[in-house]
């Protein structure tokens, strides 16, 4: 998946993300440089999967070989049509559903 800021100048991008890493950082949260310099992607990235184990958010151009080895469903795509992969890689065996009182 790739991400394009809402704000196309980068000065200003840079702005907003050092006010929105203050006020993380009055919060009480500690950033390594890295998060503070991207911070606006790894949080866009945090609000689209929302904690879900089931939905993986990858750039397909880069993850490519791997993602075509398992079976997956693709939501959003530049056709905007939805595809699906549900043939089951050779060896695969059927996973038990998690108990309701799994804590993961």
């Amino acid at each position: 998946m790739e991400l394009q800021p809402k704000e196309p100048k980068r000065d200003r991008l840079r702005e907003l993300t050092r006010k929105r890493v203050e006020q993380l950082e009055t919060a009480g949260r500690q950033l390594n440089l890295f998060e503070i310099e991207c911070w606006w992607h790894l949080e866009a990235f945090r609000f689209l999967k929302r904690g879900s184990r089931a939905i993986s958010l990858i750039d397909y151009k880069a993850e490519k070989e791997f993602v075509d080895k398992v079976r997956h469903v693709v939501l959003l795509s530049n056709t905007g049509v939805a595809e699906s992969r549900n043939d089951k890689p050779k060896g695969a065996a059927r996973r038990a559903r998690r108990p309701r009182d799994c804590p993961f």
